[in-house]
């Protein structure tokens, strides 16, 4: 809170300003874009540096703000030692224009400054330049936007992570966030951390009065975010809202304050909306790699994908969300769990997440709010490791197809006709790519999808490790530069004639020998069918763990998977409404304290369990 010149106003902080720190210094673009000048300034000719704001980082994206939220007058307010021109500017998109710009404050300034903005809501984004003299540089203290408004509430965010052996990140991240905390003493009863340690690995000595770490069985991201909601829940100190975090991201700590400042003023339409960060890309720091995502067959995707945010056009359009997508049954809005913000009385209404482990959870967690806004706002991110190259066998083939059943019966009212053609579609293809192991691992997911919600209630341990057993029956081999170089710029020759062939013979069950190409090598990431029509043998690169797998034609396995899968899916199609009642039930049951216990066999308070 700041008090005005005159000693009677006081403004209160919406959004401070961030500069980046020493691992963004070649990402300045997303902060702040700088040049060198020369202009005539009264009669004189001066040179001078301009700081422009239309950033990811610190653009403020005015209509949304007021959208969700209840402000009163907006205000740039300037912690400046020195001399300086401040120059406000809003924008709005424009179909005819692509954009608008308008200069609605320009102003010399002396030192500590506090601007009110006019009409800050008519505007998609408003951002500043700051013009100071090279010969006088000024030395900035703190900028912020902020409002005269007093906040709606006075909430308390806890930060749930959870990890499983990734020391190096969650030990960063911990000692960023106890920094942070540092420097902002007010903050220190308004954010903690709370992180489940999956892996049993993290020491005691990283405890303190900011950070509280929580012993945990491995139950995936599920069951340890669940396992942080229900410590944070059980405490009963207040906390009003939570957020979950993955482990393996770069954040900026002000973004967690800009998340708690937000909820502070949400309107009361929108007090229990999801606040969610956007995913950027931790090897090219620039990129936007995804926010919200949209229902698409069994599962969803996102838009806007892959985006230069150091372009001002880009930001504007990627903060623009129709308020009616929320509304759409059809199209339903999911937010991930990388950087997802909760309201405590939604779980109290809707009930805790689902034990699905590891893909969908955050997922089936959107959709069973559906109705609710996800509100995301440039600024608001976290930088992840991509996940291309690193998705697993286990992940795609078994809990991607387990996880994807349950969900889709419990919240997909069309799914009884759609169902049987997604399974064919995605199991056909691994038998297109000889990844028999892969096709085990199916196998059993629809094996256990027949056993019922019984699947989601054994021990989640035993079972990651059954699975894993199964995974480890593909060899790997070490692949040289040459190699990876190959296979990552190789170009196949279709002939029309193989691939008419191929289809002919059942592709290629029922070809001869002789008329099979003996080698070739690939990517293992989704590559085109092409890639394997009448192929004998198939090197499959993987760029990211510099290893190949040797992938094998064998009519015996196909043959033998196919009438597996057939046999399965049958008695999936005969067993359809037993199974919808069946999971239908456990969806309530999953939901609830009392399950969760049990399944994680912990008694809530105590934070050392076996």
């Amino acid at each position: 809170r700041y008090c005005g010149k005159d000693g009677i106003m006081n403004l209160y902080e919406i959004s401070r300003v961030i500069f980046p720190e020493l691992d963004f210094v070649d990402n300045k673009g997303l902060f702040l874009n700088k040049s060198k000048e020369t202009i005539n300034l009264e009669g004189k000719i001066k040179n001078i540096n301009v700081s422009k704001f239309n950033t990811w980082m610190n653009l403020f994206a005015a209509k949304k703000y007021y959208y969700y939220c209840e402000l009163g007058d907006l205000y740039l307010k300037l912690d400046i030692e020195g001399s300086y021109i401040i120059r406000v500017i809003g924008s709005n998109r424009s179909a005819a224009f692509d954009r608008v710009d308008t200069i609605l404050l320009e102003i010399k300034c002396e030192n500590h400054s506090e601007l009110r903005i006019p009409n800050a809501f008519e505007y998609d984004g408003i951002y500043f330049e700051l013009i100071e003299y090279s010969d006088v540089p000024v030395k900035i203290n703190r900028i912020s936007y902020a409002t005269d408004k007093i906040p709606q509430r006075d909430n308390k965010l806890a930060v749930v992570t959870c990890t499983f052996k990734r020391e190096d990140y969650i030990t960063k991240n911990i000692l960023k966030f106890e920094h942070f905390l540092s420097e902002n003493p007010d903050l220190n009863e308004k954010i903690k951390l709370f992180i489940s340690d999956n892996g049993k690995t993290l020491p005691e000595s990283l405890n303190s009065k900011n950070v509280t770490i929580y012993s945990n069985m491995n139950a995936g991201g599920a069951g340890g975010f669940t396992r942080g909601l229900m410590e944070v829940m059980n405490l009963n100190e207040g906390y009003t809202r939570v957020l979950f975090m993955d482990d393996d991201v770069e954040i900026f700590q002000e973004c967690l304050h800009r998340t708690l400042l937000l909820t502070n003023y949400l309107k009361s339409e929108y007090n229990e909306a999801f606040i969610n960060g956007a995913m950027m890309d931790l090897s090219k720091k620039n990129i936007f790699h995804e926010n919200l995502a949209y229902q698409y067959r069994l599962f969803v995707n996102a838009d806007n994908r892959r985006k230069d945010v150091t372009d001002y056009d880009t930001v504007l359009e990627l903060n623009e969300v129709s308020e009616y997508i929320f509304a759409d049954e059809n199209k339903k809005i999911s937010s991930a769990w990388w950087f997802h913000c909760l309201n405590v009385e939604t779980v109290k209404e809707k009930g805790l997440p689902c034990p699905l482990f590891i893909r969908g959870d955050d997922v089936e967690w959107s959709w069973r709010n559906f109705g609710k806004h996800h509100i995301s706002l440039n600024g608001i991110c976290i930088w992840h490791a991509s996940f291309k190259y690193r998705i697993s066998k286990v992940v795609d083939s078994y809990y991607s197809t387990r996880n994807f059943f349950f969900m889709n019966l419990i919240h997909n009212k069309n799914f009884k006709k759609q169902y049987k053609k997604y399974c064919k579609k995605t199991f056909n293809q691994l038998l297109k790519h000889y990844d028999y192991v892969s096709c085990e691992l199916y196998i059993k997911a629809l094996n256990d999808i027949l056993s019922g919600s019984v699947c989601f209630k054994c021990n989640p341990e035993i079972q990651f490790k059954k699975l894993n057993d199964i995974a480890k029956k593909t060899e790997y081999f070490d692949a040289d530069d040459k190699e990876l170089y190959q296979a990552k710029n190789f170009t196949f020759k279709f002939k029309k004639w193989i691939k008419l062939l191929y289809w002919i013979t059942g592709r290629g069950i029922y070809c001869p020998n002789f008329l099979f190409k003996n080698k070739s090598i690939t990517l293992d990431l989704y590559p085109p069918t092409e890639h394997y029509m009448l192929i004998k043998e198939i090197k499959a690169y993987n760029l990211l763990t510099k290893k190949y797998e040797l992938r094998k034609f064998d009519r015996k396995k196909i043959l033998y998977y196919k009438k597996e899968f057939n046999k399965l899916l049958n008695q999936i199609d005969k067993n359809y409404d037993k199974l919808n009642n069946d999971f239908a039930q456990a969806h309530k049951e999953f939901s609830t304290k009392e399950f969760w216990g049990k399944y994680l066999n912990i008694i809530i308070g105590a934070k050392n369990e076996s």
